[in-house]
């Protein structure tokens, strides 16, 4: 069988237009967490991996299914203007690989969060 060579759906997205899906596992996050990956993003280490979403068509934006924590974190820093840190990238917009099937979107939601 030949190898699906396809490349993924990644677009540029503002976090404002980003939202938590239903489908995502990890609906909740402690202030702790959150403050934590916004400091490892503005100190140490960027975003290291993609947001993934589901272009749901009964939703406006794009649903997080997997990487509602960086997401969360993200928005902590835009609030702040993006100016924790001196050195610190301006993670907006964000990469986010992007599916409108919702079975791919529950099989990246359950991978991510399993």
């Amino acid at each position: 069988m030949p190898k699906d060579t396809a490349q993924p759906d990644i677009r540029h997205v503002p976090v404002a237009d980003l939202y938590l899906h239903d489908l995502n596992p990890r609906q909740s996050a402690t202030e702790e967490q959150i403050e934590a990956k916004a400091a490892s993003m503005a100190t140490q280490t960027g975003l290291l991996h993609y947001l993934m979403a589901y272009d749901d068509p009964e939703h406006h934006g794009l649903g997080i299914v997997a990487g509602g924590l960086r997401w969360r974190g993200l928005q902590v820093l835009a609030d702040e203007g993006w100016s924790r840190h001196p050195d610190q990238p301006v993670l907006d917009p964000v990469p986010v690989r992007v599916t409108s099937d919702p079975l791919e979107a529950r099989a990246w939601a359950l991978g991510d969060n399993v």
